[in-house]
């Protein structure tokens, strides 16, 4: 573990009151679906038991100087902003409007980050600890969880709508720190490492016609996908099961959703 991050770990500590504690640390395997961060789960035990352990989930990058020539100076740049200031400005457009917080939009708690380059890291509740599990990617999911996750996704949006309304000169500033010009072929590595695969996965006779389309459609896919539409909406930038942590109540209802990724 780096010193970096055991000085963030011991600074989180302090900020909520751990004077006397131990912190115990733990490295997580994703089993492949976690490429661009070292993952760990953190336990801040108060020595005197006078305190609830406090369990906290930390992402570290570690990505390559290839990958990060696409990206933003500090990785997960985005990401903190959206738990700090536009979560901040979401839950008061949600009191404004006089929202429940069961009908408002559920994101886990941020205890900090570290923007420097190449040890970019960021600290969140640890959802888990409380009941909450991610999606199994290999299996489909079910009505309940698609009706869930759309909800959610659907507040979000929501409450971009009104920031646009409500607060103008704020959701510009957003809209400009979150623009992107994707060049031609600014992932081409990637995608061509895709498309690789994916050729291999199918049966010879079908190899050239797979080939033919994914030349025709995957060249600059992100360049389309990114593009601003008329009436621009912040939105969810890796919506899937695997950003997503659920649990269910006693009576076997998918309870709540929360996001653990950035816009």
């Amino acid at each position: 573990m780096s010193t970096s991050l055991q000085k963030l770990l011991n600074n989180i500590a302090t900020n909520n009151a751990f004077n006397n504690c131990t912190i115990d640390i733990n490295e997580l395997s994703s089993g492949g679906a976690n490429y661009s961060s070292k993952l760990y789960t953190v336990d801040i035990i108060d020595v005197n038991k006078l305190k609830e352990d406090l369990h906290l989930f930390v992402k570290v990058s570690v990505l390559g100087e290839n990958i990060r020539k696409n990206y933003p100076p500090s990785f997960f740049d985005t990401e903190m902003y959206c738990y700090t200031d536009l979560l901040e400005a979401f839950k008061e457009l949600e009191n404004e409007c006089g929202l429940t917080v069961e009908d408002g939009i559920a994101f886990a708690k941020f205890y900090g980050g570290d923007p420097t380059r190449y040890q970019e890291t960021v600290v969140l509740e640890n959802l888990v600890a409380h009941g909450y599990h991610d999606f199994d990617r290999f299996h489909s999911f079910d009505w309940a969880y698609a009706l869930s996750a759309v909800t959610e996704l659907a507040k979000f949006h929501a409450l971009s709508y009104a920031y646009r309304e409500k607060r103008p000169a704020e959701f510009e500033k957003a809209l400009d720190r979150f623009k992107k010009s994707w060049k031609p072929g600014v992932n081409a590595e990637m995608e061509n490492s895709a498309k690789d695969s994916a050729l291999k996965c199918v049966k010879p006779e079908y190899r050239d016609v797979l080939e033919t389309f994914l030349d025709k459609y995957m060249n600059n896919i992100l360049c389309e996908c990114y593009a601003t539409a008329a009436r621009p909406v912040l939105v969810h930038g890796d919506y899937r099961g695997s950003n997503l942590l659920h649990r269910y109540t006693e009576a076997s209802t998918l309870s709540s959703l929360r996001r653990k990724r950035r816009i």
